[in-house]
């Protein structure tokens, strides 16, 4: 009788239920009280409707958890631009992500407790994000996605930290500050031993009240954060000297082949030094003698600058876009040989280097495309000449002929 008084509702429209309605309400309820409070027939009785009727728009607890969790994953905002460099890219992910995983800590028992979390589209655009930021900084597509899976592990296991303690002052009532003082006693007695020297000694003259800020607070994540990246630091600057190094998920022989690796460390920016080729000068190259004058090192705007530019597939980019703007496919089918990975990766790196912009063309109907920048549009000269050049190819071609 319950069920055809739910159908009859639904025919007539009274319930108003819809999906976005029902994982709203269901967020709701597990952020007030936790996502074991969560089931359909508690989700109907907040939602005044019958048990049934949520089933006819999500199938299950399974499901709406799933949901559940994209909808929040989609409160990270992936700002376009965005910040300036990977570290900072990287730092907004991070913090992005504390903050989402302090408004539902609920969430942290989907994906943290398992390798095997919801991957609807949100929720991979934050890792898209992150990814694509590490390979704008010259890591390899594999070792992004494990950049990303070390920053969320950092992220994640700090918010449990931070839940875990939020769950220890509600059932006992005690702060982890008088926790700790209570088991000072004890750990005096133990430090006297002599058998612990350094953790005595990083207690000496610490005030109890602040035991807790290693690992829940703001200074403490930070402190972690920043020790992360520059653990990341050291695998991105390693790269832009053309490291040899196998990359993880590549063969350990798979190397960049040498007369690559003096090209890489060239464009790696200011004060990168040109590694000697392990087996000699090359027979075949020009080597004048050193002298005093000999060589001039570039200064750092300009090899930034060319460590951009000389990203390949970037030059035939921006060329395309000095005609115009153009759509993602556009831009592919005008690129030969260019695949989709490599086109999203570099878009990701003009866009940080604020040459390119992604905006929303008007019209009846509206579509993405990606346009050169008014700092972008600072290189239309150079193709003009290159235009220019371009032109007068048949003219040297008769030339050398003759000659």
């Amino acid at each position: 009788m319950a069920e055809d008084d739910d159908r009859a509702a639904e025919r007539s429209g009274r319930t108003g239920l819809t999906v976005e309605r029902i994982v709203r309400a269901a967020i709701a309820v597990a952020d007030e009280e936790g996502l074991p409070a969560l089931s359909m027939r508690r989700l109907a009785v907040e939602l005044d409707a019958g048990a049934m009727s949520l089933y006819r728009h999500v199938p299950g607890r399974a499901a709406l958890t799933a949901l559940m969790t994209e909808e929040v994953f989609g409160e990270i905002r992936h700002p376009v631009p965005g910040p300036s460099g990977w570290r900072a890219r990287l730092e907004l992910a991070a913090r992005q992500e504390r903050s989402m995983y302090r408004r539902h800590p609920w969430v942290l028992g989907v994906v943290a407790m398992t390798a095997r979390p919801p991957l609807g589209p949100k929720v991979l655009a934050a890792a898209e994000w992150v990814a694509a930021s590490a390979v704008a900084a010259g890591l390899s597509p594999v070792e992004a996605r494990r950049v990303y899976v070390t920053l969320g592990d950092y992220v994640q296991g700090a918010a449990l930290y931070e839940l875990v303690e939020a769950r220890a002052r509600e059932t006992s009532g005690v702060d982890a500050a008088t926790w700790w003082e209570s088991r000072l006693p004890d750990l005096r007695a133990l430090f006297e031993g002599g058998d612990l020297p350094t953790l005595a000694a990083s207690v000496v003259g610490v005030d109890p009240s602040a035991a807790d800020k290693t690992l829940v607070s703001d200074e403490g994540f930070e402190f972690g954060l920043a020790r992360v990246l520059d653990g990341i630091g050291v695998l991105v600057a390693d790269r832009a000297r053309g490291s040899v190094a196998a990359r993880p998920g590549e063969d350990a022989g798979q190397t960049i082949p040498r007369e690559y690796q003096k090209v890489t460390s060239v464009l790696a920016g200011a004060g990168a030094r040109t590694p000697e080729p392990a087996s000699g000068p090359d027979p075949t190259e020009d080597h004048p003698a050193a002298t005093e004058d000999s060589g001039h090192p570039l200064d750092g705007p300009v090899a930034a600058a060319l460590a951009t530019l000389g990203r390949r597939w970037v030059p035939e980019i921006l060329y395309v876009l000095h005609r115009g703007a153009a759509r993602f496919v556009d831009l592919l089918s005008a690129i030969p040989g260019l695949s989709r990975r490599v086109l999203s990766e570099r878009l990701v790196l003009l866009t940080e280097e604020g040459l390119v912009e992604r905006r929303v063309a008007d019209g009846s109907a509206p579509r993405n495309d990606y346009r050169l920048t008014a700092r972008g549009r600072e290189l239309d000269a150079v193709f003009r000449a290159l235009d220019g050049w371009a032109a007068g190819g048949d003219a040297r071609e008769r030339t050398t002929a003759s000659e």
